[in-house]
């Protein structure tokens, strides 16, 4: 599904929700119709994505599988033999090549030492998240904004249901509930 479907699937559920709804119940059913249209939008492109990252993990697991190939063997040239040296003119001389074999690039070995393994002693702390210098931003809509953004959508969707579905038992109580007059 393509992330269009979050805002087609909510017009559809709330059309649908709409027009099977009694006219007492018209504006909660197209906001259920929506919720629903929404979550089924959500899970199938979070589907998707599960898809996408199941191949993703098993070419990565076959490619961590596959037997590597043995790197080749360094070429190494032959010495030239030593000429006869004209110990008269300095500039004639030869010089002889070194013991150590050579690299394909033509430069001796070298030796590295192998770096130790560090073990650290501490995990470092969650990263903060981005935050512009100087500006400041009212605890609510901070909450506000984490709700919609992060988590888990289907708990999201879950939540705001509830909170219609109270919201609606509560009016139903006070439209259908009498006190006595004379209750204190």
């Amino acid at each position: 599904m393509t992330p269009i479907m979050r805002v087609v699937l909510p017009i559809v559920g709330a059309l649908i929700g709409w027009n099977l709804a009694s006219p007492e119940t018209r504006l909660f059913d197209l906001v259920v119709g929506a919720a629903v249209g929404f979550a089924i939008a959500d899970l199938g492109i979070l589907r998707a994505r599960l898809d996408a990252l199941a191949a993703q993990v098993a070419r990565l697991t076959t490619e961590f599988r596959r037997p590597h190939a043995a790197p080749p063997a360094p070429i190494q040239r032959p010495e030239p033999a030593p000429e006869a040296q004209d110990l008269g003119d300095p500039h004639n001389a030869v010089i002889p090549a070194s013991s150590r074999p050579l690299t394909t690039s033509g430069l001796p070995r070298q030796k590295f030492e192998e770096p130790e393994a560090r073990i650290p002693s501490e995990r470092p702390g969650p990263v903060p998240p981005f935050t512009q210098e100087g500006a400041t931003e009212l605890p609510i809509i901070g909450a506000i904004r984490s709700f919609l953004t992060g988590g888990n959508t289907l708990v999201r969707a879950g939540v705001i249901v509830l909170f219609f579905g109270v919201a609606f038992l509560l009016r139903y109580m006070a439209e259908h509930t009498t006190f006595p007059s004379n209750f204190a």
